[in-house]
């Protein structure tokens, strides 16, 4: 036991001595400081590669080929320009010749000249208006007008103390007998113009003054239009009417 027991103490002088032999030896460094991760460089380079020379035979077999096939294609050219001249004399001999036959009395055709005369036609209208039937219309309307002027005068014949100035229809007749002339005073003589409005059946509403005058006057004439009576019509719009009434000194 005891033998042993020096054993860790002389391990231990000869670690020491070891050491101590190191550091003193030249170029022997031993740095024992934690270092951190340090980066390297790389720098890839691309290898070069060597062709293989081609031989002297192969090159020439190249060569060769090439020459072939520019021979080929001239050949393909000229053999080509062949077939055209050919085509073109065949054509030539294939086309007959043709004489046309002369004539002595020959008819002259007439050709007319491009003009704006021959570019530009008016196409004629299918649906040709019909002007006579037309004027017949017109003719038929002014004379039913005139006979309902002629009415409405003959109407108004020997009165002399109203008269119808106008009407959106002039057919619209005023019927008779027309009421009674109202009684009235004047100094001088005076005139009044009325409008109304005439309803279907042949009513008068709406009447108003057209001329101002004396306000008694003016309510006698509205009084007396309001009993006048015109014909019925068929259609339901109504008729503006404008009357002047002539009062005189009695």
């Amino acid at each position: 036991m005891k033998k042993y027991m020096f054993l860790p103490i002389t391990l231990l002088l000869s670690i020491m001595i070891h050491l101590l032999i190191l550091l003193y030896i030249p170029g022997f460094n031993v740095d024992f400081s934690k270092k951190d991760n340090e980066t390297i460089e790389i720098e890839l380079v691309k290898p070069k590669i060597k062709k293989p020379q081609e031989t002297n035979e192969k090159a020439a077999e190249k060569k060769a080929a090439g020459k072939k096939e520019i021979a080929a294609e001239e050949k393909q050219l000229i053999s080509a320009e062949k077939v055209i001249e050919s085509a073109d004399a065949e054509v030539s001999k294939t086309l007959p010749r043709v004489n046309l036959p002369k004539f002595k009395d020959e008819s002259e055709i007439s050709v007319q000249k491009p003009g704006f005369e021959n570019l530009v036609q008016v196409p004629e209208s299918k649906n040709r208006v019909n002007v006579s039937s037309e004027i017949a219309s017109a003719k038929s309307e002014m004379s039913s007008r005139s006979v309902g002027v002629n009415k409405n005068k003959a109407a108004n014949a020997g009165n002399n103390f109203f008269e119808i100035k106008s009407a959106s229809n002039i057919n619209r007749t005023l019927l008779k007998p027309y009421p009674e002339k109202p009684s009235f005073s004047l100094e001088s003589n005076t005139t009044v113009t009325l409008s109304f409005y005439v309803d279907q059946n042949g009513n008068t509403y709406s009447i108003t003054p057209v001329t101002r005058s004396d306000k008694d006057i003016e309510q006698l004439a509205i009084d007396y239009v309001s009993k006048l009576k015109f014909e019925a019509v068929s259609y339901n719009k109504p008729d503006k009417i404008q009357i002047k009434f002539y009062f005189k000194v009695e």
